[in-house]
């Protein structure tokens, strides 16, 4: 066994590995032309090359157009690239685990205090009622009803769970994407230059993703929510979110190309179990990037920082304190009417998870494996030919972001 590892180790390093002699099939070819392959930093054959070093499926029956040696590194830097943004969003999520709870019961607080027995509207009493008016009203009330139940432990470890599996499935198919463009066999792959994703592959995507993109979705919804709120806040009872965590501007904007393309709606009614497979279809349509900048990448461009999440109140803090009994027991009473629970961890208690499956591809022992071994994805996610294509019985995928994200923040 230890001969045949040291020769097998030889063999890489000295950059030799064993082709096969078959013949290519006559229908195979190197166009070159595809919606992946032209996005390609690498050289480009013009004649298909038999070989087993990657995507061995496809590969060893129809060749590669594409520079075998260099393939394996288009997936590692794919990979490399893809990852840290995938973590930082389960980072930052966990970040956010109770920090509307923090910021909610500091609001309260204040709410619910006793007026200053004074004979005139003094400075504390005024930003006393500003903030009662504020919990009274009716956005107010749904939008903390709505999130009471969300950014807990129990959600946080929901969405990693979801994450992960999401993006180890969503990285599979964009290695996939590879061998499929890179193939002496491409053309049946392609319509028009775009990939073929049979419905059973899209299902399977969106089973395993649409509860981590609705809730990343939603994550940066709450945001644009709160800036609104923390703005009154702020001018009218002295309450503050202190470190903002999001490009405003540019969060605004991205949450508006996501609103306007639909995706919300189907997101949040998906049932794997009762969809129809044009749901499937559409959403996988508006989701799956086989080359191009990952969604995880575009919502990891919109965090400015890497600091906890908090929220301060200037004043009246010894006013508080002095009548906490009186304000508890209010405090219980309104949020028992919109039914949230008490039983919140403190703001940040998530600690962010390490390496996992992505990373586990790339390292092993602190060590860089052979980048080929990426490349092990088969074809057969694609949809093989096109026999009148229509929604309910094929996706057609470009290789462009598929909410052209692309085209707004180059």
């Amino acid at each position: 066994m230890k001969t045949k590892i040291a020769l097998l180790l030889f063999l890489m390093t000295a950059g030799i590995h064993l082709v096969s002699s078959q013949a290519i099939p006559t229908n195979t070819s190197c166009p070159n032309t595809n919606s992946i392959i032209t996005k390609l930093n690498l050289h480009k054959l013009s004649t298909p090359v038999i070989t087993d070093r990657v995507c061995a499926s496809e590969f060893t029956k129809y060749g590669t157009c594409c520079d075998q040696w260099n393939l394996p590194y288009e997936a590692l830097h794919d990979s490399n690239r893809v990852t840290p943004a995938v973590e930082r969003l389960i980072s930052e999520y966990k970040l956010f685990n109770g920090f509307l709870h923090k910021y909610f019961l500091l609001v309260k607080e204040q709410a619910f205090a006793p007026l200053e027995n004074v004979h005139w509207v003094s400075y504390m009493n005024q930003r006393i009622q500003k903030a009662h008016e504020f919990v009274q009203r009716e956005d107010v009330k749904a939008f903390f009803k709505a999130y009471s139940k969300e950014y807990d432990q129990a959600d946080v470890d929901d969405y990693t769970t979801h994450t992960k599996k999401c993006w180890d499935h969503m990285m599979h198919m964009r290695n996939a994407s590879l061998c499929a463009a890179c193939s002496g066999r491409s053309n049946i792959f392609f319509t028009n230059g775009k990939a073929n994703v049979s419905p059973n592959q899209c299902k399977a995507l969106v089973d395993d993703c649409h509860v981590s993109f609705r809730k990343t979705i939603r994550f940066i919804e709450s945001y644009k929510d709160l800036a609104a709120f923390n703005a009154i806040s702020e001018s009218s009872f002295d309450i503050q979110i202190s470190a903002w965590k999001f490009n405003s501007d540019l969060s605004k904007a991205f949450y508006k190309k996501i609103e306007d393309d639909g995706i919300i709606p189907l997101l949040n009614n998906y049932d794997p179990a009762t969809s129809a497979a044009d749901v499937s279809n559409s959403i996988c349509g508006k989701l799956l990037n086989l080359r191009d900048k990952t969604f995880a990448e575009h919502v990891q461009d919109l965090f400015t920082n890497n600091s906890p999440w908090t929220a301060n109140r200037w004043s009246f803090n010894d006013w508080i304190n002095t009548h906490r009994a009186e304000i508890n027991a209010k405090i219980a009473q309104y949020d028992a009417s919109l039914g949230i629970r008490h039983a919140n961890p403190a703001a940040g208690s998530g600690t962010p998870n390490g390496n996992w499956n992505l990373r586990r591809l790339l390292t092993m022992g602190g060590i860089v494996t052979a980048p080929h071994n990426l490349l092990i994805a088969d074809t057969n996610v694609f949809q093989v030919g096109n026999y009148g294509f229509s929604s309910s019985t094929q996706s057609v995928i470009d290789a462009q972001a598929t909410m052209n994200l692309d085209a707004m923040f180059p």
